[in-house]
């Protein structure tokens, strides 16, 4: 009785994975025919089982413009799920993904496309908060220095805008590393002996001082 049990799990397990095995098949050849809604309910069907293929699958769906499923921090979601499981997929289901075009190089690829289209969407609003959304989510892409100058180039424009000493000084503490620091100190002195000695009396010199 114990032995049937064992065999019976067994062909349980296998036919879960003929059918996750089916899925994935089927989920791609909708992906290739532009299919993304069978395509995608598929793949979220298969996420659990087969997480390097269904996540490959999913990062493409949400990486295309062309359906209303586009969503550049979802792709970027699914592709790290991606790339994390297949490091435990073994020789034969790497060898089955291939069918798919899903490969280590195929990964890297996707994620590197990923990180240029998400710098160029955050880059895109002109925004700090957007900038500061995109260094903080995207912390390993190539492009991260590039957006860190451009956020502190922006913080330093509207401390401008307002061009008080405390705004050079938020700006300072908040960026003490931007290459705008020199030039936002110079103003920061300048702004607050003007501040501190606007009645021109000693007593404010020596204060100042």
């Amino acid at each position: 009785m114990h032995k049937l049990k064992i065999i019976f799990l067994f062909v349980l397990l296998g036919s879960a994975g003929a059918i996750n095995a089916n899925n994935i098949a089927k989920a791609f050849s909708a992906l290739q025919t532009y299919n993304y809604f069978e395509a995608k309910r598929l793949f979220e069907k298969s996420i659990e089982q087969e997480t390097a293929a269904a996540g490959y699958g999913l990062s493409v769906i949400y990486f295309r413009d062309d359906n209303p499923f586009s969503n550049i921090d979802s792709s970027y979601k699914y592709i790290l799920k991606s790339e994390n499981a297949f490091q435990s997929v073994t020789l034969k289901d790497r060898t089955l993904y291939l069918k798919f075009n899903v490969s280590q190089n195929a990964i890297d690829s996707l994620k590197e496309k990923i990180y240029h289209k998400a710098y160029e969407i955050y880059k895109s609003h002109k925004s700090i908060v957007e900038l500061d959304k995109f260094i903080d989510h995207y912390c390993t892409a190539p492009q991260l220095h590039e957006a860190t100058d451009l956020r502190n180039t922006l913080a330093f424009r509207e401390a401008q805008k307002v061009d008080t000493y405390q705004a050079y000084q938020l700006f300072l503490e908040t960026y003490p590393l931007a290459d705008e620091v020199h030039e936002a100190q110079e103003l920061f002195t300048f702004r607050f002996f003007q501040v501190s000695t606007k009645n021109n009396t000693i007593e404010e010199f020596e204060q100042y001082i």
